[in-house]
């Protein structure tokens, strides 16, 4: 009798290919069994291959390196066998870290020869959250900004550089690996970017509010405010959207954000300019933050198209047995209902091309201090 039985990998690689079909990012599909599963690096595709652009693991491959074969086929016939598992047409923007995790081998460049060798698995780790303010020029402060998972730790940000902010006429702000977390963590930074009477809209924004989704989401958020979100302005917020959830539970589809316009009042006089620095990698919140901020004169966007899952969000998680985390998405914003789809992400002011150059020299940042040393 022949067994049909599937192994949690193979079960994992099942669903995950199942929902590619639904075409949005932000449903997640995470194995946290115990079996190693982090490749150690992380690449991007140029011409016709991979390059490492981030070691994630002692062991992992080094920042540089040339993969030119996955499982015996070359890069571009590899992108055409399995697409939809890369989600973009754009080579740029190909997933090739998510394909790579159903791999077994790869070949990578030599000076004088290639090498095959059998794909290594590492446990996964956490990536901290990166937060720094420093000088590249005079009068140009560059700002870091990997997540915003934690508010409290970007307040504690601000408050010690807050002279040095104010006196500082240009930022560069980068938000290019920023994954997202809440949007409630980067309202501090929004006086900054708009001149009083400027204003900020905000789309429509529907919840599917069913028991299940409300239980889930207060439970996120109330593990969030327990981990990092303990200042009174922070908690304000995040309050209102558990008030929210109990006051429209169970009743199905319901905007419970409508079309907001926020004036501004109480503003600085610097920056006087801010570049954001965006790319593939910045989703979700970091995504809204582009958006927020870019609506503010001062604020131009320099680097690449963003991830683009803006579309549905408010994210849900369900754990099975302890080896899989279902997370989906549980609003939509009003543009959705208008056929308006944000999946190819939010385009840059000024569009800089990524090349394997970006290892070595950055520059997304050389044209945002060239630019600003001629504006300010």
């Amino acid at each position: 009798m022949q067994d049909n039985t599937l192994d949690d990998l193979a079960f994992h690689a099942l669903v995950f290919d199942y929902l590619l079909a639904f075409e949005d990012l932000h449903i997640l599909w995470r194995y946290r069994g115990p079996k190693p599963r982090s490749l150690g690096f992380k690449t991007r595709r140029w011409q016709d291959s991979l390059h490492v652009v981030k070691k994630t693991h002692p062991k992992g491959l080094d920042v540089g390196t040339e993969i030119t074969h996955i499982d015996g086929l070359d890069i571009p016939a590899y992108a055409t066998k399995y697409a939809k598992r890369l989600r973009f047409n754009a080579p740029e923007r190909q997933r090739f870290d998510d394909a790579l995790l159903f791999a077994e081998a790869i070949t990578i460049k030599h000076d004088d020869r290639d090498e095959t060798i059998t794909l290594p698995r590492f446990e996964a780790t956490t990536t901290p959250s990166n937060y720094q303010i420093t000088h590249v020029e005079d009068k140009i402060l560059y700002l870091i900004l990997s997540d915003f998972n934690n508010p409290d730790a970007l307040i504690d940000l601000i408050e010690p550089y807050r002279p040095l902010l104010e006196d500082t006429p240009g930022w560069i702000i980068d938000v290019r690996d920023n994954n997202g977390g809440s949007d409630a963590a980067y309202q501090p930074f929004l006086p900054y970017f708009f001149n009083n009477g400027e204003t900020l809209e905000s789309d429509e924004v529907y919840h599917l509010m069913s028991e299940r989704n409300c239980k889930l989401r207060k439970g996120l958020i109330r593990r969030y405010m327990d981990m990092s979100a303990n200042k009174p302005e922070t908690r304000q917020m995040l309050e209102k959207f558990i008030n929210d959830i109990d006051r429209f539970c169970g009743k199905g589809f319901v905007k419970t954000e409508p079309r907001d316009v926020r004036l501004f009042r109480h503003t600085y006089p610097n920056p006087r300019h801010v570049v954001i620095l965006t790319d593939v990698e910045c989703a979700s919140s970091g995504e809204q933050f582009v958006i927020d901020a870019r609506q503010a004169a001062k604020v131009k966007v320099f680097g690449r198209p963003t991830l683009g899952v803006l579309d549905y969000s408010n994210l849900a998680r369900i754990n099975f047995d302890d080896v899989f985390d279902l997370w989906y998405p549980t609003s939509k914003v009003s543009t959705v209902k208008d056929g308006v789809f944000s999946k190819d992400g939010l385009v840059p002011d000024h569009y800089i091309p990524w090349t394997p150059r970006h290892l070595y020299e950055d520059e997304d940042i050389k044209q945002a201090v060239r630019y600003l040393k001629k504006v300010i």
